[in-house]
């Protein structure tokens, strides 16, 4: 008897599962954090302009709500992009720049920290046509840093539960000429610190997880 009711329970999960999963899905609506979101134009020495050419209507995307992008150039005239996702669930970067043809390689290892307190990113080098890129990423979910286990493991229960969360997407794309990771990681750094001094402690937990 208490196989079948554990039975029973899996059944209706695992439907419940594919119904929240496999069926075509609305546009996603989240709690539009990055409506309450204040990233300066002037972060420390880098000045930002926005990226205004994105087109969110294919329904491709209907699994972000919002997108903050931002190319920001420092004194010495080096650039970077800074993206900030609102979405329902993420996708690893390394699938989408594959599939754009990009050749992907794991980055030197780096700690990086904001406001003191480290967080769980991850970076990668994207080539195409002789271009390289790093990518630095990390994920919070209602103000707190996860992995991508933890990201969905999340995503499953708000599903079930219909459960709305702050759930962003953070990536900073810096390009840099071949031997020059180490130069990259560093400057990848000093951004993040201009960045979460230049931001409210409430904008800083949504962005790093951090208080």
């Amino acid at each position: 008897m208490q196989m079948n009711k554990i039975f029973v329970v899996t059944v209706l999960l695992l439907a419940a599962i594919a119904v929240s999963f496999c069926l075509p899905r609305p546009k996603y609506q989240g709690l539009n954090v990055l409506a309450k979101l204040n990233v300066p134009q002037a972060i420390g020495e880098w000045q930002g302009k926005d990226v205004a050419d994105l087109n969110m209507e294919d329904g491709r995307y209907n699994f972000i709500s919002k997108i903050f992008a931002r190319t920001y150039t420092d004194k010495e005239g080096i650039s970077l992009n800074l993206f900030i996702l609102d979405a329902g669930n993420f996708h690893n970067p390394k699938i989408c720049f594959t599939g754009a043809g990009f050749k992907i390689g794991e980055a030197p290892d780096k700690n990086f920290t904001a406001a003191g307190k480290p967080l769980k990113s991850h970076s990668l080098v994207v080539e195409k046509d002789n271009e390289k890129y790093l990518l630095t990423y990390w994920i919070t979910i209602d103000k707190k840093g996860v992995d991508w286990f933890e990201q969905k493991a999340s995503q499953l229960f708000s599903s079930l539960l219909n459960r709305k969360k702050a759930a962003l997407m953070c990536r900073i794309d810096l390009p840099f000429r071949p031997g020059e990771e180490a130069a990259a990681l560093a400057l990848t750094q000093s951004f993040i610190d201009d960045l979460a001094a230049g931001i409210t402690p409430q904008d800083r937990s949504y962005i790093f997880g951090t208080p």
